[in-house]
């Protein structure tokens, strides 16, 4: 993948099909087409949809220019290294999964009993 930045936070890059991204920019004949999702079709296909509701079925392996756009002030990694913690989450148990429903049904109905009288 070749990357070029063009503008501060915009860059041109050459990918592969298979790389593509939701939000990319393809020129296509000449019109900016916004890439709205892709999924996998036959023989290895990909069917890219754009935000304008077109299709187009690439190979994979097809060589493709897009611009790409970072999310402004986002810096991936240390937006996540900073939020993630140290351990990874722990599935909640049963009973605390209990606990959280009956505080939620108590809190609604706390919230329409309040409603309700006054």
């Amino acid at each position: 993948m070749r990357s070029d930045e063009i503008e501060p936070g915009i860059r041109r890059i050459e990918v592969e099909a298979a790389a593509i991204r939701r939000g990319d920019v393809l020129a296509l004949g000449g019109r900016p087409l916004i890439v709205l999702d892709h999924v996998a079709v036959r023989d290895g296909e990909l069917s890219i949809s754009f935000v304008s509701g077109e299709r187009l079925s690439v190979n994979p392996a097809t060589s493709l220019i897009a611009l790409r756009a970072d999310a402004p002030g986002l810096q991936t990694r240390s937006f996540w290294a900073v939020r993630l913690p140290d351990r990874p989450h722990e599935i909640p148990g049963r009973a605390e999964i209990v606990a959280q429903v009956v505080l939620g049904c108590a809190l609604i109905l706390t919230i329409g009993l309040a409603v309700v009288t006054r």
